[in-house]
């Protein structure tokens, strides 16, 4: 009969950013590794601490499966020399511990899972306004260079329109900055149900809104446009009863147009325009 295997050693160790168990039978012995997965631009130690404890858990649930191995391989040596119950006690305690150890790893996956989700609202955080929800000035100024580099390479057009609240700074003056960033938040709102999801909507500063309209052609953005000033004309909000009077301005990518500066622009010349007629219609 060939010769029955039985674990003699078992060592956990950490080297180079890998977990080794260094396995040792009667037949020889064996190294098994594993690497915890490394997740690009994750450098905090913190973001480590869970996948550490996820490491732990493994290893002693890999420890707990090799005593009881071991114990089943050794079985008839034990039964001849501590008896049944002896057996019995061993195999109980042993089950303990794996058990123990399969809690232990659950509990660190539970761990992981929650600093994941507390890494994603922390992300949401860095790239959102924290009055309106929409994306920040920082946010839409990424994603406005990728956005002229995916045109450039692919030639697909887009559109930037920028928008400025003209009564806020008078509201602000006479009613206070709680009923000012109300209406900032209800008008955030009204972007938001007035325009398409694939559009990006972000604060710029103040009183001051853009948005970025992908793979949109000159004509598309300003019927989007006229659409919101449809809803804008029926929207109503307890600090501004008569209505909201917003400067619009919009540019569309060509090749050559520096599309945030035009509409920039346009949307200046549309304020002064307001100001001297006082029309709602922009221009």
């Amino acid at each position: 009969m060939p010769k029955k295997s039985s674990i003699t050693f078992l060592r956990v160790l950490w080297i180079r950013g890998r977990f080794l168990f260094w396995l040792k039978t009667s037949g020889g012995s064996a190294i098994l590794h594993v690497s915890p997965e490394r997740r690009r631009g994750v450098s905090t130690p913190a973001s480590r601490i869970p996948v550490a404890v996820l490491a732990i858990g493994l290893a002693l649930a890999a420890s707990g499966a090799a005593v009881i191995v071991r114990a089943v391989v050794t079985s008839n040596k034990i039964a001849e020399e501590a008896g049944r119950a002896a057996y019995l006690v061993r195999v109980i305690e042993l089950s303990v511990l794996f058990s123990a150890s399969l809690v232990l790893a659950g509990v660190a996956w539970w761990l992981v899972a929650r600093l994941a989700e507390s890494r994603r609202q922390l992300e949401q955080l860095a790239i959102r306004d924290s009055l309106t929800g929409l994306y920040n000035r920082r946010y839409f100024r990424e994603t406005y260079a990728r956005e002229v580099d995916r045109a450039q390479r692919t030639g697909t057009p887009f559109s930037i329109a920028m928008l400025d609240v003209d009564e806020f700074k008078q509201i602000n003056d006479t009613l206070g900055h709680l009923a000012g960033d109300a209406l900032l938040t209800s008008f955030a709102d009204l972007l938001r149900s007035s325009l398409r999801s694939l559009d990006m909507i972000a604060r710029y500063g103040g009183d001051e809104f853009v948005i970025l309209m992908p793979s949109t052609t000159a004509v598309n953005a300003r019927g989007a446009l006229a659409r919101f000033q449809r809803h804008l004309g029926e929207w109503r909000h307890e600090y501004a009863g008569r209505g909201l009077r917003v400067s619009i301005g919009v540019s569309t990518w060509d090749g050559a147009t520096e599309v945030l500066e035009v509409a920039d622009r346009e949307m200046y010349m549309d304020k002064q325009r307001r100001e001297i007629t006082g029309s709602q219609v922009a221009g």
